[in-house]
């Protein structure tokens, strides 16, 4: 199956990819449906809940696979039982061991997962109802769902089991308002189930996010379905999309949407301080025998014709490339001059991210310009535009002026500058704009500060070495983001390539980073980019679909 496995806090994995019986009915027709997810489409997860009315029904396909084969999932809604007394109805609501057995008694089986399913039954109590279900072996993970930012915090307070998953609603309509959520969650440990990714196709297939969606898909040559849950797992980073279809064709469809990662390239070479010239060259070609297919560059680099040269002698088809390059003012020569200028060097008809290397570039001003980039991308020379070294301040002036708000921003993250550039990644998380993150290894290329000692340990108890640990240090930081290094050594190419399955102590790290390195500071940081724009390239762990990005 393309949609990758993932590990919940207890080590179960699941995938990443499940079938919702919600609003599948129920009798007869509802276990057909669950048998088609199962037998004919090849699903291994599926949702349930006491409110949906139809756990029996998953309980009767259940019964028809192997038990080990699958996850099963169903929520605590505190559904009354109904009882006729003295001619009354009387409605008794039980507690969470009398409606777990209830649960488990429809569906033949104890569960992988229980979830709370909305926030109003929550209580202290109830959750210690759900940790003794899970110290007796009945469900192997307990978590939430519809949980805010705030009820988390309460949640966390009392808890002695830190939630495996919070499943919300999480589709491009209300990103805006889940983006603090999941990130969140990815702090807490808490992985993030996307229920109703598909809601803009259903209930507004003529806004602008399905208008986006289907001309992503017929460049793609996929449906518009695939789009939007390839966009929902790239947003919850790790976690799990939730879907569901009465037909056996779109359902098979969103099981070939787990492929549309493959479309942009998870990890890049970046050409920054990798000269010109025949060894320019080589080395773009040994990142591309070693596995890469997505190089970033720029004009500042002076080496855009060198990669172009690179990427014609990989072999590669174009779609199987992603290119990345940079205006930097060279020669002061205006956005429109730039563009086709780099795409003559790089022997292309188009990029598919072009970023402003500064603010400082941003002339007359950052709307303005930001309006000439505007134009390149209706122009199809770049499919995504976005940003490089953009604080908060110059962020907020730029979306409040922008037709297209930008895909991405690339900006230092290392241990010893996080808490500066922290509200940084913030911004663009609660704004739908990715983070690239550049000179992770800083640390490691100026030794003797006080992050060295934990990250030397952590690499020493994982069994990695230190630069992988920083790696996926700054993964965490960004969050689904991306995370940029470069290197001459193929040696080290190929662990980088790995380095994204890491997690690591990020509190150790970040507790070392407050007390400083030996010498670069934020103010040596905007010195720098002001002589020389743009700090770092290289690995890249986001995909950018069909160079567009969802924002609402």
């Amino acid at each position: 199956m393309p949609w990758a496995t993932v590990k919940l806090s207890d080590g179960s994995e699941v995938s990443s990819i499940g079938y919702g019986t919600w609003k599948r009915g129920n009798g007869e027709e509802s276990t057909k449906l669950v048998d088609q997810a199962f037998a004919t489409v090849g699903f291994t997860h599926i949702d349930t809940a006491q409110d949906y009315d139809n756990e029996t029904e998953a309980g009767l396909a259940i019964r028809k696979v192997k038990r080990e084969d699958i996850f099963v999932t169903t929520k605590y809604s505190g559904i009354p039982n109904i009882s006729f007394v003295d001619g009354h109805d009387i409605f008794e609501v039980p507690d969470v061991p009398t409606s777990f057995d209830q649960t488990a008694g429809v569906l033949y089986t104890d569960v992988d997962l229980y979830l709370i399913h909305s926030p109003h039954l929550w209580n202290p109590d109830i959750w210690e109802d759900f940790e003794r279900i899970k110290d007796q072996g009945r469900a192997k993970n307990i978590g939430v769902s519809n949980f805010n930012v705030e009820q988390l915090i309460e949640h966390l307070k009392s808890a002695k089991v830190v939630p495996a998953v919070n499943q919300i609603e999480l589709h491009p309509r209300v990103w805006r308002k889940t983006a603090p959520i999941v990130a969140f969650g990815n702090e807490h440990n808490i992985l993030t189930e996307a229920w109703s990714p598909l809601y803009s196709l259903q209930y507004q297939p003529a806004g602008a996010v399905s208008t986006i969606a289907n001309a992503i898909a017929t460049r793609l040559g996929v449906s518009a379905e695939e789009v939007l849950l390839a966009w929902a797992r790239e947003k919850v980073a790790g976690g799990i999309v939730i879907t569901s279809s009465t037909n056996e064709e779109r359902l098979k469809r969103y099981i070939r949407a787990g492929d549309l990662r493959s479309k942009v390239p998870s990890i890049a070479y970046g050409t920054w301080k990798r000269g010109n010239g025949q060894e320019s060259i080589d080395l773009v070609d040994q990142a591309f025998a070693a596995g890469f297919d997505h190089i970033d560059t720029a004009q500042a680099y002076r080496n855009e014709t060198e990669a172009g040269i690179a990427i014609r002698e990989s072999g590669l088809k174009r779609e199987e490339i992603f290119v990345t390059t940079k205006y930097s003012g060279v020669d002061g020569l205006d956005v429109q001059t730039s563009i086709q200028n780099s795409l003559k060097n790089l022997g292309l008809t188009y990029v598919d991210l072009y970023l402003i290397h500064s603010p400082r570039l941003a002339k007359p001003d950052i709307p303005t310009s930001w309006k000439e980039f505007e134009k390149v991308k209706e122009q199809g020379y770049a499919k995504s535009i976005g940003v490089s070294n953009f604080n908060v301040e110059e962020l907020t002036i730029l979306i409040n002026s922008a037709k297209v708000v930008p895909a991405v921003n690339q900006i230092m993250v290392q241990p010893y500058v996080w808490k500066k550039t922290a509200p940084i990644v913030a911004f663009g998380n609660q704004h739908g704009i990715l983070t690239e993150a550049y000179s992770p290894l800083y640390s490691l290329q100026h030794p003797g500060g006080a992050v060295d000692a934990p990250v030397n340990a952590i690499a020493t108890r994982l069994g990695v070495t230190a630069e992988e640990v920083l790696l996926a240090w700054a993964h965490e930081k960004v969050a689904g983001g991306i995370v940029i290094t470069s290197t001459t050594k193929k040696e080290r190419l190929e662990r980088y390539l790995s380095a994204g399955d890491l997690r690591v102590d990020i509190d150790a790290i970040d507790a070392a980073g407050l007390l400083g390195g030996k010498s670069l500071t934020m103010k040596k940081v905007a010195r720098r980019a002001a002589t020389m724009v743009g700090l770092g390239i290289g690995l890249y762990t986001v995909m950018v679909l069909g160079g567009v990005s969802f924002h609402c």
